[in-house]
């Protein structure tokens, strides 16, 4: 995923399904894992409940390696 933000925004923290993930970090790029069904991948300064951003995605299909 990547995001825009200013780069003085800090970490923010990345949350699929309401479980943290990995900060993020100027320039705020990263892998999310991904597996077979809906999910909300949501965007949080640290520490704090309330989202800046959240988008709903469905993987249909685990690619295989």
């Amino acid at each position: 995923m990547r995001v825009r933000a200013d780069a003085h925004a800090g970490a923010l923290e990345v949350r699929v399904d309401g479980r943290r993930l990995f900060e993020l970090e100027a320039p705020y790029s990263g892998r999310l894992p991904v597996t077979r069904g809906e999910h909300v991948v949501s965007l949080h300064r640290a520490g704090v409940e309330a989202p800046l951003a959240q988008s709903r995605y469905r993987v249909r299909e685990e690619s295989r390696l």
